[in-house]
């Protein structure tokens, strides 16, 4: 009995240590990227970045955050019975779902960002950035939704999860403004 509460403890102070690296890792690469961002986009640049990002994160959290959870809760009961059948039945829903919210987003923001622009954030130089980012929403639901359900499927690593930081700052800096 005693061999099985230390390999436990072994296996979570391994775990525990590897997410650590890992958000450590990903937060350094995200602390870098946001210098070589205000390096290329400069303060006034980075001011309209952060005047529309609130508005990004509020998108998200209502095309996506409760389905997230739900997703999760849901795969986790199924896998629990046993009963990978209606796996792919709550995907393509959850996908239906958030991406006809993301749509309805889209449309919202991007009939609306003039009025935003204006009337909200009181600068005309952020209409445009409005209307680019709207376009994001329904394939950013749809990415949250098959997410939720890949990571519940199967064993994913944190070095996957740098891995996948890094390709998407790669990306980022292949396409400079």
């Amino acid at each position: 009995m005693k061999e099985v509460g230390a390999i436990n403890r072994k296996r979570i102070l391994t775990g525990a240590l590897t997410l650590t690296a890992a958000g450590v890792i990903t937060r350094i690469l995200g602390f870098v990227y946001r210098i070589y961002m205000s390096n290329l986009m400069g303060a006034e640049g980075m001011g309209l970045y952060q005047l529309i990002m609130p508005v990004y994160a509020l998108a998200w959290s209502i095309a996506c955050a409760g389905f997230n959870t739900t997703v999760s809760k849901l795969t986790a009961q199924e896998r629990a019975k046993g009963e990978y059948g209606n796996m792919s039945q709550m995907l393509r829903q959850s996908v239906f779902i958030t991406t006809g919210l993301g749509i309805l987003l889209t449309f919202v923001l991007w009939f609306g960002a003039e009025l935003m622009a204006v009337h909200f954030f009181g600068d005309m130089r952020t209409l445009m950035p409005l209307r680019i980012l709207s376009l994001a929403f329904p394939f950013m639901a749809a990415g949250t939704a098959i997410h939720k359900m890949v990571k519940r499927h199967s064993r994913i690593s944190p070095i996957s999860y740098i891995g996948k930081l890094h390709i998407r700052l790669e990306a980022r800096n292949s396409f400079p403004s």
